[in-house]
């Protein structure tokens, strides 16, 4: 089904019900292995038919759409949802290609569980105990994970997994506030080394969490400013930050386009070799917000009259683009 979208996370998954329940995890996006995956051997990719293995399953009678590609982990959505992708085939995929029961299926299952245990992802198991699957072939893709990985696969729920992203990841701070509202964490790649970052600013926390693949571990530090704040309802509300690249080498800003703590027009940016932020802000900007100079702000001899806050070094072009030293 291509019943997931934007608006079912924006106006459906993220809102909290008048008894104060609100959802977490979603299941709702597909996973589709490719060749174009280099950590992915050809035997893996391509089945003993000589076909692609897990995209033939993509149904072919619609404009199917609903999957991403080679990303076996939980991603966030909209900022309040973690999303769990489920690896192609389920068993409907299975019987819309070969029909019920078919051991192909049970054979490629076990293959994209396979891949998944070389890129160290997340298997999300979706079937439905009826006349798609039969149990034994439910259990024979359990026995293929316990015999062939051992304690390599752990088996957990949503609620588990849940918990080990918020204790792991984000440092006990999770996407949700104890009332469904945004909590003010973020995760993103800081640094551009291909391995996703956390930055969380709340009325508790604020923090710059970032990820070492050499060292497996995280390094903390502060984050200048908050992402939300609790407003006289006692609701947590946005403060306008936002991210983005500003820069050909890919170097992450962050921008709080509004009259804020720092000032009326703040910039994080990322220093430079640390990932670490630091809070630049200038009194003037153009009318589409995008760090130009206004004729007559710009000091001789200086790029861009940005104010940095004490203590940080850096350095700004007048095209908005900026460098921490």
């Amino acid at each position: 089904m291509n019943s997931v979208g934007p608006r079912f996370f924006s106006e459906m998954f993220g809102k909290t019900t008048a008894a104060g329940n609100f959802l977490r995890v979603d299941s709702s996006v597909f996973l589709a292995f490719t060749a174009d995956d280099p950590a992915l051997p050809r035997a893996l990719t391509t089945d003993e038919e000589g076909r692609p293995r897990f995209t033939k399953y993509i149904p072919r009678d619609r404009n199917f759409v609903n999957y991403v590609e080679n990303y076996p982990y939980p991603f966030v959505i909209d900022h309040l949802c973690w999303e769990m992708p489920s690896p192609l085939p389920d068993d409907w995929l299975g019987i819309n290609l070969q029909g019920n029961h078919n051991p192909l299926t049970v054979r490629d299952m076990q293959a994209a569980l396979d891949a998944v245990v070389l890129k160290q992802g997340v298997f999300t198991l979706t079937f439905h105990p009826d006349r798609w699957i039969r149990n034994d072939q439910v259990i024979a893709l359990i026995d293929h994970a316990t015999s062939r990985y051992g304690q390599r696969v752990k088996f957990l729920n949503f609620r588990e997994v849940h918990e080990r992203l918020t204790k792991n990841l984000l440092g006990g701070q999770p996407l949700r506030a104890a009332d469904g509202s945004d909590n003010g964490v973020r995760v993103l790649d800081l640094n551009n080394d291909g391995y996703m970052d956390v930055v969380i600013g709340n009325e508790r926390v604020r923090q710059t969490r970032l990820w070492s693949p050499q060292t497996r571990s995280w390094t903390e530090g502060d984050f200048p400013v908050p992402i939300v704040r609790t407003d006289a309802q006692g609701q947590h509300a946005l403060t306008g930050v936002r991210f983005g690249v500003l820069q050909p080498q890919g170097a992450l800003c962050e921008g709080l386009p509004t009259p804020h703590e720092l000032g009326q027009a703040s910039l994080l940016v990322r220093k430079r070799g640390t990932g670490r932020l630091v809070a630049l802000r200038r009194p003037e900007v153009d009318g589409g917000g995008r760090g130009t100079p206004r004729p007559g702000t710009q000091r001789p001899g200086a790029d861009c009259p940005w104010r940095q806050r004490p203590g940080a070094s850096a350095s700004a072009t007048s095209t908005g683009t900026a460098s921490a030293n």
